[in-house]
């Protein structure tokens, strides 16, 4: 399915998946993937949490997937993609769970709309890179444009996935949604997100917050996650074993543990 905005040409992608579990305080857990990689990126996790939830819906992030937009990408559309789709399904609260960028659209999200947000999930994620910004977006936009997305799919998921089984039979969707991003979009969401500055903000969130970080994540040092576990007053830090940047299909078992326990204490 489709959100299609009247005034531009932009269409958001997104799937719902009815839950097992109506009676609840909140209406759906909603899915933000990390930068590069679409909504396949939670195959591990999509079912597990639909037995506890009333629904799942996968977002593809703009310009990511199946998603196209043609009004540009930064971290404003982001915030109110998830608002209209809120709305558009109505619901009234939900759980955000992001990876990496995705959690970078759910801090932004909860801190705008804090009315529709009854808990947090964040893995592997940052609210302020501290220091060499445009370093890491050359490390990463900066190479795609260089060598094609084909080429830095594989670099990237090389340096990122772990060697478990599970990482292993995702990979080939993962680097599928990699190649068949444009170099464009990858800039402009990259850009957007490593920019980001929530530091001085996070105190504004008040909700249950579960802060996750694979236990061998180089990416995302769990520095960045001890900031905004103590910045959040309602949180809690806890690590991943064996997990990388990409904590749910490196370590899914663990992964899908802990935030079905999170979930059900909400």
């Amino acid at each position: 399915m489709f959100l299609e905005y009247k005034k531009e040409r932009d269409s958001i992608y997104y799937e719902v998946i009815e839950g097992n579990n109506k009676d609840t305080s909140f209406d759906a857990v909603i899915l933000l993937h990390s930068l590069g990689v679409d909504s396949r990126l939670w195959k591990y996790q999509k079912k597990v949490i639909a037995e506890i939830s009333p629904k799942v819906v996968l977002v593809d992030s703009r310009g990511h997937g199946k998603s196209r937009v043609d009004s540009g990408i930064d971290r404003e559309k982001w915030i109110e993609d998830i608002k209209y789709l809120c709305d558009t399904l109505t619901l009234k609260k939900v759980i955000l769970c992001g990876i990496s960028m995705g959690g970078v659209q759910a801090i932004g999200f909860s801190i705008k709309y804090p009315e529709y947000v009854e808990g947090l999930i964040l893995a592997d994620t940052f609210a302020k890179i501290p220091e060499q910004v445009e370093e890491k977006i050359n490390l990463t936009a900066g190479i795609a444009k260089r060598e094609g997305m084909g080429r830095y799919g594989s670099i990237y998921l090389d340096n990122t996935l772990s060697d478990s089984s599970y990482a292993n039979k995702i990979r080939e969707e993962l680097n599928d949604a990699i190649i068949n991003m444009s170099v464009d979009d990858y800039y402009e969401s990259a850009k957007a997100c490593f920019t980001v500055d929530y530091e001085g903000r996070l105190q504004e969130i008040h909700v249950p917050t579960l802060v996750l970080i694979g236990e061998k994540d180089m990416k995302t040092p769990i520095a960045l996650s001890q900031m905004i576990q103590t910045q959040i007053p309602n949180s809690i830090l806890l690590t991943i074993p064996e997990g990388m940047h990409l904590s749910n299909v490196d370590n899914p078992t663990d992964f899908n543990r802990i935030v079905t326990g999170f979930i059900q204490m909400l």
